[in-house]
């Protein structure tokens, strides 16, 4: 069952990402191959103009923006035939998602697997709840309703799932995205989103903290003033203080996370 599903879940993925790669590789050098490419043009949402990335960045990436504004794309993309997926991160989650699913036969079966996976009955808990309950397991009812989503999509919208180019996630829908590709398998992905949770859980129970998000000005120096806040707050009670980048969520925007006791510091 579980290969069935998961081969539903990526046949159209790996379809149209393979006759993508191959026509574009095609109008690439032997040394730029696709994934070299992406590579080349990725955002690190790092700091523009500094000389060192910033602590804890990724030393590998580029800039936020790409090096090569001019050059065209290998190949014209209609965007009135291309479907892009999306998946969402945990926090979206409400008690009675995935209620309309239970009617789509192959989307009830994602649900009984998952199920057979975890040990607990993620359908019951997505309907029904409590809400406490829910948002424990949160990471792992989201992965498993936005699987049983495409099941609807395929009835409701012919062909859109088919004509996928792309696929993304937000947090944990990253995880998503690598299941509907077929990069990482369906049981393997709720295996790691379990240990995730538990780990997520974990540093927020040994330590309490607090989130900010920041829209940044392009020449802004986020790393001076995250290293101006640590040393505001060091105190004999907090001697390493903690205040960095916690998520990159576009140029411009990241989220900042960091000891309670900065609050109000940055």
């Amino acid at each position: 069952m579980q290969s069935v599903l998961r081969h539903a879940f990526c046949r159209a993925g790996r379809r149209s990402l393979a006759c993508s790669l191959s026509s574009k590789t095609k109008n690439l050098n032997e040394s730029e191959t696709p994934l070299r490419r992406l590579l080349k043009d990725a955002s690190s949402f790092a700091e523009v103009g500094a000389a060192v990335p910033a602590e804890g960045e990724l030393e590998w990436a580029t800039q936020p923006y790409t090096t090569h504004p001019n050059e065209e794309n290998s190949s014209y993309i209609d965007p009135k035939e291309t479907t892009v997926l999306l998946f969402p991160g945990q926090g979206s989650q409400r008690v009675g998602m995935g209620k309309s699913l239970m009617e789509i036969p192959a989307a009830k079966e994602l649900y009984e697997l998952a199920s057979s996976i975890v040990g607990w009955d993620v359908a019951r808990v997505c309907r029904e709840g409590p809400e406490e309950l829910l948002q424990r397991h949160c990471q792992t009812a989201v992965l498993v309703t936005s699987l049983g989503a495409l099941e609807l999509a395929r009835e409701s919208r012919p062909g859109a799932v088919e004509r996928v180019r792309a696929a993304a996630g937000f947090s944990l829908g990253e995880i998503t995205a690598l299941v509907f590709a077929g990069a990482l398998g369906f049981e393997q992905a709720l295996r790691l989103v379990a240990v995730r949770a538990a780990a997520m859980q974990a540093a927020a129970a040994a330590r309490a903290g607090g989130m900010l998000t920041v829209w940044l000005a392009p020449d802004a120096r986020l790393a001076r003033l995250l290293a101006a806040a640590r040393e505001r707050a060091v105190s004999p009670a907090l001697p390493d203080p903690v205040c960095q980048v916690a998520n990159y969520l576009f140029p411009g925007c990241k989220v900042l996370a960091g000891d309670e006791e900065l609050d109000g510091s940055v």
